[in-house]
């Protein structure tokens, strides 16, 4: 089953059907508290364990708990001391793709745009805010100039 808008191929017609929101902008499934809506009931599921305060997964190591498994993930290499994102122009690694896209500015010059903490990056947030130092900001802006962040990490290239 391929999308005729993007040539997205599925298996089964009933994921051509659900990919097809991303096109049509169709997000039928609502937060019945704060009316966000999503293009799918996992996401609202998702979401809704904000409401609750549920925190499903567990950090085996420290345990930490999180409500997304993603940010587990990304919560995780601070253990194993993974830097999956690598910067093609110097090597630098980083645990988290906006850390590496933060620092990739300093080789193009680009200005960072002027946007409230709010809009920039909610997964990188949700994981500095829970970082394991209790400092916000340490994991996704590892260059800043003040506080406990402007420490390098032992092994930053």
């Amino acid at each position: 089953f391929v999308c005729a808008l993007c040539g997205a191929a599925f298996s089964q017609g009933s994921s051509l059907f659900k990919h097809q929101r991303v096109h049509t902008g169709e997000k039928p499934f609502a937060c019945p508290q704060c009316g966000r809506a999503f293009s799918h009931s996992s996401n609202l599921t998702q979401h809704q364990l904000l409401h609750t305060g549920e925190r499903p997964f567990r950090c085996g190591d420290c345990g930490k708990a999180f409500a997304k498994g993603a940010v587990l993930l990304s919560h995780r290499r601070i253990h194993t001391g993974e830097k999956p994102f690598v910067c093609t122009q110097c090597g630098r690694a980083f645990r988290e793709r906006p850390a590496l896209f933060h620092h990739q500015r300093i080789h193009t010059g680009e200005k960072p745009v002027r946007r409230s903490r709010a809009s920039l990056h909610p997964q990188a947030r949700s994981v500095s805010a829970t970082s394991s130092e209790g400092a916000p900001g340490k994991e996704t802006e590892p260059t800043s100039a003040s506080g406990p962040a402007a420490v390098s990490e032992p092994g930053e290239v």
